[in-house]
């Protein structure tokens, strides 16, 4: 990835391939995130926020790669790493697979967010947009609501759930997709 900074198809390519490498291979997530794969996926998303497919497969290995702990402390230590998240969300408002994979990260950074640092970024606003936008998707419902309730175990972060006051998309993605979503969105639900 470092050789072709300049080339988006080849950090997609790259991308895709780390993503493909993470799935379900807690050996590979170490590795990658040890040598250096989470800084180089955030920069290719940084220089090629247009190339959407490259910030697809990106938010998909983050997302794979947000499963192991260290992982976890790369992605929110890393210089605007939320923020860029954030941007590739607003961008991609309308790709539910950026939407759920977005969630997805959020909801596995949740629990060592000790500095707010997706409260503060605006990363709750996004997931509620998401879940706005994409209200037939049970995918973003519920990867949006099991993030939110993960999101809500942290106070910085409830507070600024009670202040969006997503009462109504939630009970709607309960409704929708009760099977997928009914316990996480109880959950935040008797929160607000």
């Amino acid at each position: 990835m470092e050789e072709h900074t300049e080339s988006s198809h080849a950090q997609e390519i790259a991308c895709n391939a780390l993503a493909n490498l993470a799935l379900d291979n807690m050996t590979n997530k170490r590795t990658i995130g040890q040598q250096g794969g989470i800084d180089a996926i955030l920069k290719a998303m940084k220089h090629h926020p247009d190339a959407a497919l490259l910030q697809k497969h990106a938010c998909a290995a983050l997302a794979d790669l947000a499963t192991n702990a260290g992982n976890s402390v790369r992605i929110l230590r890393a210089t605007n790493g939320i923020q860029v998240i954030i941007a590739t969300m607003q961008r991609y408002l309308d790709s539910s697979v950026v939407q759920e994979k977005a969630c997805i990260i959020f909801g596995n950074l949740a629990a060592i967010d000790v500095d707010s640092t997706i409260c503060e970024s605006g990363g709750i606003r996004s997931i509620i947009s998401a879940m706005k936008y994409h209200t037939n998707s049970v995918g973003v419902q519920s990867k949006g609501c099991w993030a939110l309730q993960e999101l809500s175990q942290l106070l910085c972060s409830l507070v600024v759930i009670r202040r969006e006051n997503p009462k109504d998309i939630l009970c709607d993605a309960s409704d929708r997709f009760p099977d997928e979503c009914r316990g996480a969105a109880k959950s935040v639900l008797v929160k607000l």
